[in-house]
């Protein structure tokens, strides 16, 4: 009897995940914000009650699935971050003057950003 009564919210629980899901593929990180307090609600809403294991196991492997893509944006992320950093970092540079004294001075860094298709 419990599950009827959880049915509308694992439904939504599930629609939310479809959309997490392809706001991350995306790109649009900025709506992740919103449906993240959205699914803390709906999944204290989950617990309150009773589910189906079925159910449970098919709510657990989306959220797994929308994990996976979020760990691998934040290092996207990350990843380009530090290479924006490096990118405005001035770049050391050794010579020798002619008597042979080692001479240093900086130059600004070369941007080499590679594009993917």
């Amino acid at each position: 009897m419990a599950w009827r009564n959880n049915t509308g919210v694992a439904r939504r629980l599930e629609e939310l995940l479809t959309r997490e899901r392809q706001a991350l593929v995306a790109g649009r990180l900025s709506e992740l914000d919103a449906m993240g307090t959205t699914k803390v609600r709906l999944l204290q809403q989950m617990t309150a009650e009773t589910c189906p294991p079925d159910a449970l196991r098919k709510l657990h492997a989306d959220l797994m699935r929308n994990q996976a893509l979020l760990t691998a944006s934040a290092r996207g992320v990350r990843t380009a971050i530090e290479r924006l950093k490096a990118a405005g970092r001035p770049v050391e540079l050794r010579t020798y003057d002619r008597d042979g004294q080692m001479k240093e001075s900086a130059r600004p860094a070369r941007i080499d950003i590679n594009r993917r298709a």
